[in-house]
C-alpha cells in the first residue's frame, strides 16, 4: 500500500523543476508541523526542521509528520526548501483558527500552505459557521495571500480547511494577484455557500478521497479529481491513508457512503434557512462548552433530546438535523457502526 512516503523515497532525489500535486500534498501537511514554537529561528530549510525536532524537542508534532520530516530532510528535492515565515492566529473569544506558512521554491516561486482544523472547539466552531457565513480564517488567508510580494509565481494549498481557505483567498483577491497564482491545491476541504463564477477556476484542483464527507460539504469549485484511500471514515480523510503509485494519485470514484452523506448534507441545509444556522450552531457549541455533548460519544438520542430545547429549531428541522447527524456518525465511523447500531 503505497503513500506519500513511498513518493517521498521514489522521486526526493530529483529536482524540483515544476511542482506536482503530490509534492503539493507534502506541503500542506507540513503546516500540521507546530514551527509557530521556532517563528522567532525562521527563516530555515527542511532539513534544519528536522535537526530542530530532534534537538529542541518541545514543537508539537504527531509520529505521522515527524516521519514525513525526516524523510523529506534526506531528500534532494525537499531538504534545502527554505520555510520563510508562518502566521498564527488564535482567538477564542473571536472565534479564530488560523495558520499559514510560506515555502520557497526554485525559480522566484513560493507555496503557501493552509493549516487545516486542530482539535479545539474553537477549530470546529469555525467550520460550522462556514455554513452561514464568511469565518475569520477566510478573512486571514486572503491577507497573507495579498502581503505576499516579491515572487514571480505563488501555489496556494492546504488540507481539510486549509483547502477551503486556499480556495477562497484565490477566488477573492484581485485579478492582478490572481494572475501570479499558478495553481491552488484543495485537499478535501470544504466548499462555499455560494459560487460565483470565476474565468480562473480552471486553477484550482480539488482532491477528494473516495469516501469524502468533509470535502462534499457545501458548493465546489475547480476541477474534481477522485482519489482512492486505504481506510474508511475519518481515516479516509487523514492523507496518510490515500493511494499513490509512482508520481500521481490513484484515481476512484465516491463510495455509497459518500453520496449518501452529499444527498443528507444538500437536504439540510435546504431544510434549515441561513438564519437559523447560527442560533443552532451557536446553541450546540454552547452545550460543547458545557460539556453537555461530547464529541466521542454516539448518543443520538441524548442529543435529541438536548436540540429539543432549542429555541428556535420546529420538529421538521429536528427530524432532519437528526437524520444527517446519524448520517455523520457513521459515515465518519464506519467501521463501528457497521458492528453497533446508533443509539437512537
Amino acid at each position: 500500500m503505497k503513500n506519500i512516503y513511498n513518493y517521498i523515497d521514489e522521486y526526493g532525489d530529483d529536482n524540483i523543476v515544476k511542482i506536482n500535486s503530490l509534492d503539493a500534498l507534502v506541503f500542506s501537511r507540513l503546516s500540521y508541523v507546530h514551527i509557530e514554537d521556532l517563528r522567532n529561528m525562521l527563516p530555515f530549510t527542511i532539513s534544519d526542521l528536522n535537526n530542530y525536532l530532534n534537538g529542541i524537542g518541545k514543537i508539537k508534532i504527531s509520529s505521522k509528520d515527524k516521519k514525513l520530516v525526516e524523510l523529506l530532510s534526506k531528500k534532494k528535492r525537499f531538504k534545502d526548501l527554505v520555510i520563510l515565515g508562518c502566521k498564527n492566529v488564535f482567538n477564542k473569544t473571536e472565534g479564530i483558527q488560523f495558520f499559514a506558512m510560506t515555502i520557497e521554491l526554485p525559480n522566484n516561486t513560493v507555496f503557501i500552505a493552509f493549516r487545516g482544523t486542530d482539535k479545539s472547539i474553537t477549530g470546529l466552531m469555525e467550520d460550522l459557521e462556514m455554513s452561514y457565513k464568511i469565518i475569520p480564517s477566510q478573512v486571514c488567508a486572503l491577507s497573507y495571500v495579498l502581503d505576499t510580494k516579491g515572487y514571480k509565481k505563488i501555489y496556494l494549498g492546504g488540507h481539510s480547511k486549509g483547502g477551503n481557505l486556499a480556495v477562497y483567498a484565490f477566488i477573492n483577491a484581485r485579478i492582478t494577484k490572481k494572475l501570479q497564482i499558478k495553481k491552488v491545491y484543495n485537499f478535501d476541504g470544504p466548499g462555499f455557500l455560494e459560487i460565483k463564477n470565476n474565468s480562473l477556476s480552471s486553477r484550482i484542483n480539488n482532491y477528494y478521497p473516495d469516501g469524502s464527507f468533509i470535502g462534499r460539504m457545501l458548493n465546489g469549485i475547480g476541477k474534481v479529481n477522485i482519489i482512492k484511500s486505504y481506510k474508511n471514515g475519518l481515516e479516509g480523510h487523514n492523507l496518510y491513508n490515500w493511494a499513490v503509485d509512482k508520481d500521481k494519485f490513484i484515481e476512484s470514484s465516491f463510495n455509497t457512503y459518500s453520496d449518501e452523506f452529499d444527498v443528507s448534507c444538500k437536504r439540510l441545509l435546504n431544510t434549515i434557512k441561513l438564519e437559523k444556522r447560527e442560533i443552532i450552531i451557536h446553541y450546540i457549541y454552547d452545550l460543547m462548552e458545557k460539556g453537555k455533548i461530547n464529541l466521542k460519544e454516539f448518543d443520538i438520542k441524548k442529543l435529541k433530546d438536548l436540540l429539543s430545547k432549542s429555541p428556535v429549531i420546529n420538529k421538521e428541522e429536528k427530524d432532519e438535523l437528526m437524520r444527517f447527524l446519524k448520517v455523520l456518525i457513521k459515515v465518519s465511523f464506519i467501521e463501528i457502526t457497521k458492528k453497533n447500531k446508533i443509539n437512537g
